[in-house]
């Protein structure tokens, strides 16, 4: 079941409105819980088995850890800062299995599914369990232990919490990949039902089935047709694919970032932020802080971080400098940690060596980006020209979306069903595939535009008269069920990033 499912609203309708009939907020946490169980059940018995499973080692390893770190607390306010810092550090030692043999099952299980869809184990009838959303509730169980082991948040010791934030439907199939202890606290103070919540929260549902079902799953018409058959078009065409599909997945993405952000919005429940109008910035670096913001965030705090601040790579830093200069250390203490980051993000997104060479190609970029930033300072500052100038940030972005077009090019037929069949052309379609892409791209200057002033495009909304809002609302719906690619007939596309 996914969110585009007709079952699924009738299950979210169902569990809404007995939710927000609850008041008790004990009743209403067990109330989410069953929902979500339920909604996991319907992705397979066994997958439902797996995630209570890791979810139970997992809170047993905390729990394990937070029990050795008792001892380590009762010390520690009679302690020295230097004394206190030994003494954890002893602590830590003690814990270090624990966690150690949790990530071990965590990511060896990761590891074993996409391995084995690599190798095409499922189509081999081979014992092949694929639990909806591991890429993303491995990660978010990960980064709880860590942070467990950091001693950086408090250990959940209701285990009935902990499933419940694990197994959260809303963000469970794509993310985003929450923080479990932000999570934890807001599942913990559940509010009662708000109007202005459900308002904003179904806004947010129906801008972003518009962006899946109507935007997304009709450019993936086209693309998927020119994609199929390269040899029939020529280089213009596949230009325009290229670019329609970096149209298409951002669509996709963002689309049911905005529909399970919308859901958990009305229950009370703030998710973190995705996405913030990514094809509006100037360098790579930027980009990626701006697409799918809570994988790069993980990424950093768990991986470039750890490398970056170790004393042993601190070491060899050091070394460089004295024997090579400081601007060798310089770039040595930032590409490392950085190609480490680039080459597990591209083995999270896929197994295959296309998915590794784009990670190693987007690596490159930022670093370059880095290493030649204080170059274009200097010929920007010959010749004369501001950094806020308007053709410069025009030409940064349009170099921006190449890079992200080409770095697609890598990873296109592992990304888009490679074989399509006869696709009946309609007027309709060919509209939406012109003029979808322009509604898109005026939204989101809006939405950057409102951002500047600390606006939102919501807040401004709802300040209009009922009857200007209604007629946006009524618009919407109707070009959701007029253009929206739904029905008898035609099966929704999943979501592509649910792949990952």
């Amino acid at each position: 079941m996914t969110y585009i499912s007709v079952n699924f609203i009738y299950f979210l309708i169902i569990f809404l409105l007995a939710y927000s009939m609850i008041p008790q907020q004990r009743i209403k946490k067990l109330l989410l819980l069953a929902g979500n169980l339920c909604f996991y059940w319907w992705a397979g018995k066994a997958a439902l088995a797996i995630i209570i499973g890791s979810a139970v080692v997992v809170y047993a390893c905390a729990r394990g850890v937070d029990w050795v770190y008792a001892g380590y607390r009762q010390k520690a306010p009679e302690l020295s800062p230097p004394d206190r810092l030994g003494l954890f550090k002893e602590y830590k030692k003690k814990s270090i299995y624990i966690v150690a043999g949790a990530l071990a099952l965590l990511l060896g299980f990761l590891i074993y599914v996409k391995a084995g869809r690599y190798l095409g184990w499922e189509k081999n009838n081979r014992l092949l369990i694929v639990p909806l959303g591991i890429s993303y509730y491995t990660l978010s169980m990960v980064g709880y232990l860590i942070d467990i082991y950091r001693d950086k948040v408090k250990c959940e010791r209701n285990i009935l919490s902990f499933m419940t934030c694990v197994t959260f439907f809303p963000h469970i199939i794509q993310g985003p990949i929450s923080r479990y202890d932000k999570l934890l606290q807001q599942i913990n103070n559940l509010p009662g039902f708000e109007y202005e919540r459900l308002c904003n929260g179904l806004q947010l549902m129906l801008w972003g089935y518009l962006k899946k079902l109507v935007l997304a799953d009709t450019l993936y018409l086209y693309t998927t047709n020119v994609f199929s058959n390269l040899s029939g078009y020529r280089l213009v065409n596949i230009v325009v694919a290229m670019v329609l599909y970096a149209v298409q997945l951002y669509a996709d993405f963002s689309g049911c970032i905005d529909i399970v952000s919308g859901i958990a919005q009305i229950m009370g429940i703030n998710l973190e932020k995705n996405f913030e109008r990514p094809f509006f910035s100037q360098s790579a670096g930027e980009f990626w802080r701006r697409w799918h913001i809570s994988l790069g965030q993980w990424f950093k705090d768990y991986i470039y971080m750890p490398i970056a601040t170790a004393s042993w790579f601190k070491g060899i830093t050091k070394k460089i400098r004295k024997s090579r200069g400081r601007q060798w250390g310089i770039i040595i203490s930032v590409t490392v940690p950085s190609l480490a980051v680039w080459v597990m993000t591209g083995i999270w997104h896929g197994t295959g060596l296309d998915y590794i060479l784009w990670g190693l190609y987007w690596g490159s970029i930022i670093i370059l980006s880095e290493i030649l930033d204080n170059w274009y300072g200097k010929i920007r500052d010959r010749l004369g020209l501001s950094k806020e100038n308007l053709f410069l940030r025009v030409f940064r972005m349009g170099r921006t979306f190449g890079f992200y077009c080409v770095g697609l090019l890598i990873i296109i037929r592992s990304s888009v069903a490679y074989v399509a069949g006869n696709l009946e052309r309609t007027v309709w379609e060919n509209g939406i595939i012109i003029i979808g892409p322009m509604v898109l791209l005026a939204v989101e200057c809006l939405q950057e535009k409102f951002h500047k002033q600390g606006k939102t495009i919501r807040g401004f909304l709802g300040k209009q008269r009922i009857v200007v809002r209604w007629t946006i609302y009524l618009a919407a719906l109707m070009a959701l069920a007029v253009f929206g690619r739904f029905g008898v007939g035609y099966d929704a596309d999943t979501f592509i990033y649910a792949s990952f």
